[in-house]
């Protein structure tokens, strides 16, 4: 189901890129063109933000637990 919704979104914000540059272009509605644009931006950035993973639940910064205990390498 989050694979559909990535596509649709992806699809919506090309068309709101296409449509606010071709309002930007044609200097019909420059107002409503740059919102187009604004909207495909955080549309982009909103699939780009989902598909980035998340760290694992057990993964810890700090080196010293990464220690083995008891063994001699």
């Amino acid at each position: 189901m989050a694979d559909w919704v990535l596509s649709v979104m992806m699809l919506a914000g090309a068309g709101l890129l296409i449509g606010g540059v071709y309002l930007l272009f044609t200097r019909k509605n420059r107002k409503q063109g740059i919102l187009m644009l604004v909207a495909s931006m955080v549309m982009f950035l909103n699939v780009a933000i989902w598909t980035v993973p998340a760290p694992a639940p057990d993964a810890t910064t700090n080196s010293s637990n990464n220690e083995i205990t008891g063994a001699e390498g």
